[in-house]
C-alpha cells in the first residue's frame, strides 16, 4: 500500500512538472487539467500520506523531514 501510494505521488509531481511546462509554452488547453490534477494530489497527501506519516513518525522525525522540506525550497 505505501509503495504504491508513494508511485502515485511521484508519478503526480512528475505529470505536474510535465502540464506545467505545458502551459508555460502556450497549451493553455492543459489549465484545467492541471488543477484537478493538483487539487487531487494535494488531497492525497492530505489524507493518506501525512496521517501514515504521523502515526509512523516521532515528532523530532517530523519537524527534521519540516527543516530539510523547507531548506530545499529555499
Amino acid at each position: 500500500m505505501e509503495a504504491s501510494l508513494i508511485d502515485v505521488l511521484l508519478n503526480d509531481h512528475r505529470e505536474l512538472r510535465a502540464k506545467a511546462a505545458a502551459i508555460k509554452a502556450g497549451a493553455h488547453d492543459q489549465v484545467d487539467s492541471f488543477c484537478d490534477l493538483l487539487e487531487r494530489h494535494i488531497r492525497t497527501e492530505e489524507r493518506q500520506l501525512f496521517v501514515l506519516a504521523e502515526k509512523r513518525m516521532k515528532p523530532t522525525e517530523m519537524a527534521e523531514l519540516g527543516r530539510q522540506i523547507k531548506a530545499h525550497l529555499s
